[in-house]
C-alpha cells in the first residue's frame, strides 16, 4: 500500500496542509516545532485511530489555550484525510473528522457542548464506527502499520513478542528435527517421551540433588556404624560361641532350682496340715450351710417378693414423673397459646376500625399542571381499593391464624387431661403396692437367724482349724528359711545371665552394623553410577539446547541481510535462557548500537516483516537528519527532517 495523498485541516496547530506524492518516496523538511510529527501523527490517525507511537491523541486534536486548557472552538471541523493506493493499484480514500456535539436542552434557550465526537467515511460513504474499523482492518490493521511503518517499532516491543513473530517467519524447529542432526542424541527421543527439553531438564537435577545429597550422607553413617563394632570379626566369634554355650548352662542351673523352689512353696512339711486344713474347712462350710437352709429358705422367698415389688414402685414413680414433666410443659403452651389469641383479637379489632384516608394530588408531578378530574377521581379510587384489599386480607391472615392457634389449644387441652388422669390411675396403683410392702417387710422383720454357737457340731470343727493352723505356722517357719535360700541362689543366676545376654546383645548389635556397613557400601556404589547416568543425561540435553540455538539462530538469520539474531543467553549455570535481541556486527540492539545502526537494523527487519506479511505500508522515518545513508527499503518512505532553514513545512517528492 501507498499513499496518494494527505490532507489536515485544523490539526494538532496545523492549519491546512496537503502532500501528493502519489506513491513517491517523500521528504518533509522544517525546523523543530512546524508540525513533522504531527503529519505522521495524521497519518496514523486516520488509518488507526491511534498516533504514531501508538498513543490516544483525541484530546490534543484541538487547539489548546494558553492556560494549558482546551476551550470550546464552537463545532469546528479537524478532518484528516488519506487517499491510499493498494498493491494492485486501486484508490480508496479514508477521512476522520473530529468535531464538538452541539445541543439545545429541553428548556434551554441556546445550545450547549455535550462533548466530542468522530465522523467516519470511506470514499465519501459515511460508515459508523464499527463499520470503519471493520472495513480498515481489511485495508491496513493496527499492529501491521506499526510495524511496517514505524522502522524501530518492532525492537521496542517485549523480546517475548519479537522472539514470537520471528518463530512464525521460520516456523516451529520440533525436537525431531532436533535429534536427527546427531546420532548422540538419539538416546533423547525415548527420554522426551513428549515431555519438554527444560522440564526434562528439571526432573534431571532434581533427581541429580537427591542422589547428592543421598552420597553425601553415606560416609558419615558408615563412619558411625564402624564406631559401634568393637572387636574385629575374628576374636568375637569365639567369644560369642563360649557366651551362648555358658548361657545355656546357666538357664539349666536355674531350671533346676526354680523347680525344687515350686516344690517347696507347694508342699514340703506343711503340706499334709494346709491339705487337712482345707478338708476341716470345707466340712464347716457344709455344715453351716445345712443349719441355715432351714430357716433361710422362706426368707429368701420374702425378699423376693419385697425386691419385685419395690421394682415395680421405682418404675410406676419414674415413668408419672415423666409424663408430669409432659404436662406441665403442655400447660405452659397452652397458656400462652391463649394468651396470643388474646391479642390476636385486639389486633383484628384495630384493623377492622380502621378507615380509608389518603391524600390525591391535583398536580402532575412532572410538569406542575392541574390534573383532570376524572383522573384525580381515578387515583383515589384506585387508592381505596388497595386499601380495602390490603385490610380484607390482613382481617383474613389473623382470622386464619387465630383459628389454627385455638385448634392447637384445645388438642393441647385434651392431651393435659388424659395425662392428668393417666397420674390419677398411677398414683392408686402405687398406693396398693405401698401397702403391700409394708405387710411384706413386718412380715421380714418376724423372722429370726438360727444361732451357729448353739451347735456342738459346728463349734468342734473350728476347734479343730484352729488346731491346724497353729500346727502349720510352727511347720512353715523351717520351709521359710530354705526357700529364701533358694530365691537368693536363683537372682544370683539372673544376674549373671542378665550380664552375659548384655555383652552377647553388644555382639550381635555390632554383626548387624557391619551388615548394615556393607549394605551401604553397596548403595554408594549404585549411587554413583546413577549419579553418573544423570550427568550424562544432562550432557545430552545441553547438546540439544546447543544444537536448538544454532539451528534456530541460522533459521532466522537467513531472512535478514544485516541483523544477526540472538535467541539464547548463556547462564553462569552453563543453562540456556531463552532471549530475542538483534545483533549489527555483534553489538546488541539495546546496549551500545548508534543510532544509525539502530536504524539499519530495524530496516532490514521491516523488509523482512513486509515480505513476511506480503504487505508494503509507507515508511515514516522521523529524525531523517541523523542519518547519513539509509539502506534500501522496497517500501514508500516519507522521511521527516528538521532544518532550521525552513521556518515552515517544505515538501520534496522524489
Amino acid at each position: 500500500m501507498k499513499l496518494n495523498r494527505l490532507t489536515i485541516h485544523k490539526f494538532k496547530g496545523i492549519e491546512d496542509f496537503e502532500i501528493k506524492p502519489n506513491g513517491a518516496d517523500v521528504t518533509i523538511r522544517g525546523e523543530n516545532g512546524t508540525g513533522k510529527t504531527t503529519v505522521a501523527d495524521a497519518l496514523a490517525w486516520v488509518i488507526t485511530g491511534k498516533g504514531i507511537d501508538g498513543s490516544t491523541i483525541e484530546s490534543q486534536i484541538k487547539l489548546r489555550g494558553a492556560d494549558g486548557n482546551t476551550p470550546n472552538d464552537g463545532g469546528v471541523e479537524h478532518t484528516v484525510e488519506a487517499e491510499l493506493q493498494d498493491d494492485q493499484g486501486n484508490a480508496v480514500t479514508v477521512k476522520k473528522t473530529y468535531v464538538e456535539k452541539w445541543q439545545k436542552k429541553r428548556g434551554d434557550a441556546e445550545n450547549c457542548f455535550t462533548g466530542n465526537t468522530t465522523l467516519y467515511s470511506i470514499n465519501d460513504v459515511p460508515l459508523s464506527k464499527t463499520e470503519f474499523e471493520s472495513r480498515m482492518s481489511q485495508i491496513c490493521k493496527e499492529d501491521a502499520f506499526r510495524l511496517l511503518s514505524m522502522p524501530l517499532s518492532f525492537c521496542q516491543m517485549k523480546w517475548q513478542d519479537r522472539r514470537k513473530v520471528l518463530t512464525e517467519i521460520i516456523g516451529e524447529i520440533s525436537p525431531a528435527d532436533i535429534i536427527a542432526t546427531s546420532k548422540e542424541l538419539a538416546p533423547l527421543t525415548a527420554m522426551l517421551d513428549g515431555k519438554s527439553i527444560e522440564d526434562l531438564r528439571k526432573t534431571l537435577q532434581a533427581s541429580g540433588k537427591k542422589t547428592n545429597e543421598a552420597m553425601k550422607g553415606i560416609p558419615a553413617r558408615i563412619d558411625e556404624l564402624s564406631k559401634l563394632t568393637g572387636e574385629n570379626d575374628l576374636e568375637e566369634r569365639p567369644v560369642k560361641e563360649t557366651l551362648m554355650q555358658k548361657i545355656a548352662s546357666i538357664q539349666k542351673q536355674k531350671s533346676a532350682l526354680q523347680q525344687e523352689l515350686d516344690t517347696m512353696r507347694s508342699g514340703g512339711a506343711t503340706g499334709k496340715l494346709r491339705k487337712e486344713l482345707a478338708e476341716h474347712e470345707a466340712r464347716l462350710a457344709e455344715r453351716k450351710t445345712k443349719l441355715l437352709s432351714g430357716g433361710l429358705a422362706s426368707r429368701e422367698d420374702t425378699e423376693k417378693k419385697l425386691s419385685k415389688l419395690r421394682s415395680q414402685l421405682s418404675s410406676i414413680g419414674d415413668e408419672m414423673e415423666t409424663i408430669t414433666k409432659k404436662k406441665d410443659q403442655l400447660e405452659t403452651i397452652c397458656e400462652s397459646t391463649w394468651k396470643l389469641m388474646a391479642n390476636l383479637r385486639s389486633e383484628w379489632q384495630e384493623e377492622n376500625a380502621k378507615v380509608f384516608e389518603a391524600y390525591i394530588s391535583e398536580t402532575c408531578p412532572y410538569c406542575g399542571q392541574p390534573l383532570p378530574s376524572d383522573k384525580v377521581e381515578e387515583a383515589r379510587r384506585n387508592a381505596e381499593d388497595d386499601f380495602n384489599l390490603k385490610k380484607s386480607r390482613k382481617l383474613r391472615e389473623i382470622n386464619d391464624k387465630g383459628k389454627a392457634m385455638k385448634a392447637q389449644a384445645e388438642e393441647d387441652g385434651k392431651r393435659i387431661q388424659l395425662s392428668k388422669d393417666k397420674l390419677a390411675e398411677m398414683q392408686k396403683r402405687c398406693d396398693e403396692l405401698a401397702l403391700q410392702i409394708g405387710g411384706l417387710e413386718q412380715q421380714l422383720d418376724g423372722m429370726a437367724e438360727p444361732n451357729l454357737e448353739d451347735d456342738a457340731e459346728y463349734q468342734k470343727i473350728l476347734q479343730e482349724i484352729n488346731s491346724c493352723k497353729k500346727a502349720i505356722n510352727s511347720a512353715g517357719e523351717a520351709d521359710q528359711d530354705e526357700v529364701r535360700r533358694l530365691t537368693s541362689e536363683i537372682t544370683a543366676l539372673d544376674l549373671d545371665i542378665s550380664t552375659r545376654n548384655e555383652k552377647m546383645a553388644a555382639i550381635q548389635q555390632a554383626e548387624k552394623s557391619r551388615a548394615r556397613i556393607e549394605e551401604l557400601k553397596q548403595e554408594e556404589k549404585e549411587l554413583g553410577q546413577q549419579w553418573n547416568d544423570i550427568q550424562h543425561k544432562l550432557y545430552l540435553t545441553e547438546q540439544y539446547l546447543k544444537t536448538q540455538v544454532k539451528l534456530t539462530e541460522d533459521s532466522i538469520n537467513e531472512h535478514f541481510e544485516y541483523v544477526r539474531w540472538k535467541m539464547f543467553d548463556q547462564q553462569i549455570n552453563g543453562g540456556l535462557k531463552e532471549c530475542c535481541d538483534p545483533l549489527i556486527d555483534g553489538v546488541p540492539y539495546s546496549d551500545g548500537l548508534n543510532k544509525g545502526s539502530r536504524m539499519k537494523a530495524s530496516l532490514d527487519i521491516l523488509n523482512t516483516l513486509s515480505k513476511h506479511y506480503g504487505k508494503k505500508l509507507p515508511i515514516i522515518i522521523d529524525d531523517c537528519e541523523s542519518y547519513t545513508s539509509l539502506i534500501p527499503v522496497d517500501s514508500q518512505t516519507i522521511r521527516l527532517i528538521a532544518d532550521a532553514n525552513c521556518k515552515e513545512l517544505m515538501v520534496e517528492t522524489a
